[in-house]
């Protein structure tokens, strides 16, 4: 188990579920702990409070990237606390670029250059590798040094 990391957070909205919930059990069988809302939400929890301690407590945050993502307001919310604790080398933030979406208004695509996001679109003839794709990057390993 990866437990120094603590639980790994998902910020991703409703439209990009059914990928989430997909990668959420790929890092849970790779030994992570993930926070995911369906998991950890109990129903009458304070949204802001409740998203909020979950993301001050992750050592990593992804960042699933897709066009609902980027018109999400919840995903803002999330990416500016995210950021800030990135900027204080409190955490760690991957974007998880899911589909091809413009990113010239957000924080990520502000960050983008120096996040390096791994790029998890799914084709027909390969889909993503996690392990490179994902896993090592939390793990905070280049995936083009293994």
């Amino acid at each position: 188990m990866h437990f120094h990391l603590g639980k790994v957070f998902i910020s991703h909205t409703a439209a990009d579920k059914p990928f989430v919930r997909r990668l959420a059990a790929r890092l849970e069988k790779s030994q992570f702990h993930v926070w995911l809302d369906e998991h950890d939400l109990i129903a009458g929890d304070p949204l802001p409070e409740s998203i909020g301690k979950a993301l001050q407590a992750a050592r990593v945050i992804l960042v699933v990237v897709s066009k609902a993502s980027v018109a999400s307001k919840w995903l803002r919310y999330e990416l500016n606390i995210a950021t800030e604790r990135m900027i204080k080398g409190e955490c760690r933030v991957i974007p998880i670029v899911i589909e091809n979406a413009t990113l010239s208004r957000s924080k990520i695509a502000r960050q983008r250059p120096r996040l390096n996001p791994p790029d998890c679109r799914l084709t027909r003839s390969q889909p993503f590798d996690t392990t490179k794709c994902i896993t090592l990057p939390i793990l905070g390993i280049a995936p083009f040094l293994t």
